[in-house]
């Protein structure tokens, strides 16, 4: 009986080292994926081209067809969280009123694709755009959507972020016009 009963606790025992050796290799592949997620790359770094102090004009047409109106601002971009994230604090004066706004802009490493958020004291709502590097041309395009407070409702937009030089970068946003066809709303031009 006591041949059985060490024989039984040794398989017990047994049982407990592969179960916590197949549970330490497991915690290791969770790791691993988490480390993964977490570590920025090449799509981060090329984010921090556009780090600094810019000057931007922003080119605005409320229609197609339209009269543009131009401003200009300043923008101070970084990078925050170890390069995980760009920071965009941008401020000069739209329509004759003083403007700040306030972005994020990164890189999802699990989901494969490039987001950007955008607040700004023109609204007291969240804009989201996701998308995705356009290499023939060298731009990161996204689409996204924002509340427009005179139709009452989101509307979807597209916005293109070409990197023209080390001096200079624009910003490129189209929306549906009143025949429901795609026209450029804005462009914001940053340079040195």
């Amino acid at each position: 009986m006591k041949g059985a009963t060490f024989f039984l606790m040794l398989l017990v025992l047994l049982g407990g080292l592969i179960t916590a050796q197949d549970q330490q290799q497991e915690m290791t592949e969770e790791q691993k994926a988490w480390m993964e997620y977490m570590t920025p790359g090449d799509a981060h770094k090329g984010l921090e081209k556009i780090v600094g102090e810019w000057n931007v004009k922003t080119t605005f047409w409320m229609y197609p067809g339209a009269e543009p109106n131009i401003d200009e601002g300043k923008v101070v971009n970084k990078m925050i969280f170890e390069g995980r994230y760009l920071s965009m604090k941008q401020t000069g004066m739209s329509f004759g009123m003083p403007f700040e706004g306030r972005g994020i802009m990164g890189y999802d490493n699990g989901k494969k694709e490039y987001f950007s958020t955008w607040i700004d004291n023109m609204g007291t709502g969240l804009s989201i755009s996701k998308g995705s590097y356009n290499s023939e041309n060298n731009s990161i395009e996204m689409t996204g959507s924002m509340y427009n407070p005179m139709l009452k409702k989101d509307l979807e937009y597209r916005v293109v972020f070409n990197l023209v030089s080390e001096n200079s970068y624009n910003l490129e946003m189209f929306m549906p016009g009143p025949d429901g066809n795609e026209y450029r709303n804005f462009i914001m031009e940053y340079t040195k």
